[in-house]
């Protein structure tokens, strides 16, 4: 009998014959962020044995050290400044660490190699920019996939021109910087991603623009987003 339950693997095998008798063995391969672990365990008449391997690696680079699994000879480093625990898509196991790399265990050389993360598990206060990189490795070389990402806290705006009017379907939300950040959906409210408590932001809609400032309360953890209205100031 031989299973698969998501990044670990076992298989349990019995047997009975006239001369040895019964025998049996059971099996456990998993494959982790950092490292390739079996463990076995067999027995028959007159014997039984136990095994354990673990393979992996240890990849030193210029923003720290990384645990991995076990690497060929061309493979990847993938960067999500300042998140651990992010995963990489098509890379069993394989996921972020404490200093935000994770170790992309193989890589085709001179070929396009797709390296996406998983965002689902990330939460709602974390976004990327481009959940998907490319990278053409020469052969024997490490690449780096650097992914942009910010934490703040994620916010359903109620956008309300100075008279307090709803503000209409397809205003921009942006930053004072100049960055859409958000697009008001048909009722006037947009979600957004902001990264500081307070402050102010720029609400654009046909040749008209104004600045309405926020301040948020203590966070709610239960919640997936907080709400709050944004009032343009006169």
């Amino acid at each position: 009998y031989v299973a698969d339950t998501s990044d670990t693997f076992y298989s349990v095998q019995a047997g009975h014959s006239d001369t040895s008798g019964d025998s049996g063995s059971v099996n456990i391969n998993s494959r982790t962020a950092v490292a390739d672990v079996s463990l076995g365990y067999s027995q028959g008449q007159g014997y039984n044995s136990q095994n354990f391997n673990l393979a992996g690696s240890v990849v030193a680079h210029a923003g720290g050290v990384n645990l991995g699994q076990t690497v060929s000879e061309t493979f990847a480093l993938a960067e999500v400044p300042g998140i651990s625990g992010a995963k990489i898509s098509s890379y069993s196991g394989v996921e972020t660490g404490y200093n935000g790399y994770a170790v992309v265990p193989t890589a085709q050389p001179y070929r396009v190699n797709w390296i996406s993360l998983d965002t689902r598990d990330l939460g709602a206060e974390i976004e990327i920019d481009n959940a998907t990189q490319q990278v053409v490795p020469r052969r024997g070389a490490v690449v780096l996939a650097r992914y942009a990402s910010k934490t703040g806290r994620r916010v359903q705006f109620a956008l309300f021109d100075a008279q307090h009017r709803p503000i209409p379907f397809g205003a921009s939300l942006e930053n004072t910087a100049g960055k859409q950040i958000a697009i008001a959906d048909p009722s006037g409210k947009a979600l957004a991603l902001v990264e500081e408590d307070t402050g102010t932001l720029v609400i654009k809609w046909g040749d008209q623009h104004c600045q309405a400032p926020y301040a948020l309360g203590e966070p709610n953890k239960a919640l997936n987003y907080e709400r709050q209205s944004l009032v343009c100031t006169p």
